[in-house]
């Protein structure tokens, strides 16, 4: 109880120490953040799979998918990256949708 009560105001011993007794690593990426938990590998979803590198030791940040596995979580700091894939994403169905409706009259 204690320990909790002392993360409350923000100490960072005692959050890395929580975080320590939950197993809990935190992994800061670009696209997410990771919360592999080495006592459960089954629930990285992104060493399904996978050719892991000589070394090794836990998840493959770069393959973290938070649409499918729950240890990632996209964070507010995530959402300008996100935002920016689903604009380049619409402009490029556009497009896609401009060059279908030509040749559709075209060959009409």
């Amino acid at each position: 109880m204690r320990a909790t009560a002392a993360a409350r105001s923000g100490d960072a011993t005692v959050e890395r120490a929580l975080l320590r007794n939950a197993g809990l690593t935190i992994r800061v990426g670009t696209l997410n953040h990771c919360t592999y938990g080495p006592a459960s590998p089954a629930r990285a979803l992104c060493l399904e799979n996978a050719a892991l590198p000589e070394g090794a030791d836990g998840p493959m940040q770069d393959r973290g998918r938070p649409d499918r596995c729950s240890d990632n979580t996209i964070g507010p700091e995530h959402l300008p990256l996100y935002t920016s894939h689903r604009l380049q994403l619409l402009a490029l169905l556009d497009r896609i949708e401009a060059v279908l409706a030509r040749a559709t009259r075209e060959n009409s």
